[in-house]
């Protein structure tokens, strides 16, 4: 598995507030995104990691055998061709 940084920085986290992520695949050219979501909020919680919940949870399948859901699919393909999975903040300090 790669993924290894699965944190913000404090400048980031501080600047961060509510935000709209995407996980990008970039064995395709241009890098293709296959997953958009929203994280954000509480720094006290894990809300604003929710965007690494997914490299997590992918991990959690593979080594239970789980079943994959398609998003899980694409994250353990691209980290079985060595690359990590690429992650862009579209927007951040939103209002909910």
């Amino acid at each position: 598995m790669v993924n290894r940084l699965r944190n913000f920085d404090g400048r980031i986290k501080d600047e961060l507030g509510i935000y709209v992520y995407g996980l990008v695949d970039l064995r395709t050219n241009p890098g293709r995104v296959f997953y958009v979501g929203k994280g954000g909020g509480n720094f006290e919680d894990r809300s604003n990691l929710r965007l690494f919940d997914h490299f997590w949870a992918t991990e959690s399948a593979v080594a239970t055998g789980n079943v994959l859901t398609s998003k899980q699919q694409t994250i353990s393909n691209v980290w079985g061709s060595g690359q990590d999975v690429a992650w862009h903040i579209f927007r951040r300090r939103l209002s909910h």
